[in-house]
């Protein structure tokens, strides 16, 4: 995998971190893949794909992992570079359209007790919209949020080369809206964090009113927390 990473040791704003080995995010697993050098256990119990129906396939972590295929958002297998929004109006869209769905997710979460991994395609967007949410109904510092998400851009060569994207066959304009679309955006994920701290009660209070239990904010966060 060329996106993975453990998402333990991320500030909380009551001076705690996040526990190793309890999350993990990359982009979609392929056969073959070595297991991560950074992963304090694998394979995950849990592996939860975002990608649409149309995108996956045999997953190569199905023999030794429950996975469970559950969209999060609209990814087009054949991509037509004029007609996908900014990464702004895509990340505050998924998060407008796909609130029941994070919530349901957050609920899986809390209930597993062992590792899990999530994914998409390239572990940026999709995962980057659902792992926001849920870094920050635990606690972690938005800072700490945001430079995670941007720690994609240093793979997103790597990335690419594994979708088998080859950017050189488009024009300059669009090689110019496949390079923003394919990179990272602060902006755009920080708007995703305001629209979660604006919400009565802030992230946790979102995740709540989009269907997370109370019980299952309580248990993510202490498994995520500790």
């Amino acid at each position: 995998m060329a996106n993975f990473r453990d998402l333990g040791g991320l500030p909380t704003g009551d001076g705690r971190r996040t526990c190793d080995g309890v999350l993990y995010r990359s982009d979609a697993p392929h056969r073959g893949d070595p297991p991560p050098t950074t992963a304090v256990s694998w394979p995950p119990e849990l592996v939860l794909d975002l990608r649409e129906a149309a995108e996956q396939a045999d997953h190569p972590l199905a023999g030794v992992a429950d996975v469970m295929g559950i969209p999060l958002l609209a990814g087009p297998h054949a991509v037509d570079w004029r007609r996908l929004p900014r990464l702004e109006e895509l990340y505050l869209g998924s998060l407008r359209r796909a609130g029941e769905r994070i919530a349901e997710l957050l609920g899986l979460l809390a209930r597993t007790t062992g590792p899990a991994l999530v994914h998409c395609a390239a572990g940026k967007d999709r995962t980057g919209v659902l792992v926001a949410v849920l870094l920050r109904a635990a606690g972690v510092t938005r800072d700490a949020v945001v430079d995670d998400y941007l720690r994609t851009d240093r793979n997103v060569a790597a990335v690419l080369t594994r979708m088998s994207w080859d950017l050189t066959v488009l024009d300059e304009e669009d090689r110019l809206r496949a390079q923003h679309l394919a990179g990272t955006s602060a902006a755009a994920l920080t708007a995703v964090l305001d629209v979660l701290d604006a919400a009565p009660g802030g992230p946790a209070g979102w995740a709540s009113s989009h269907g997370a239990s109370d019980e299952a904010l309580g248990g993510w966060t202490r498994m995520l927390v500790g």
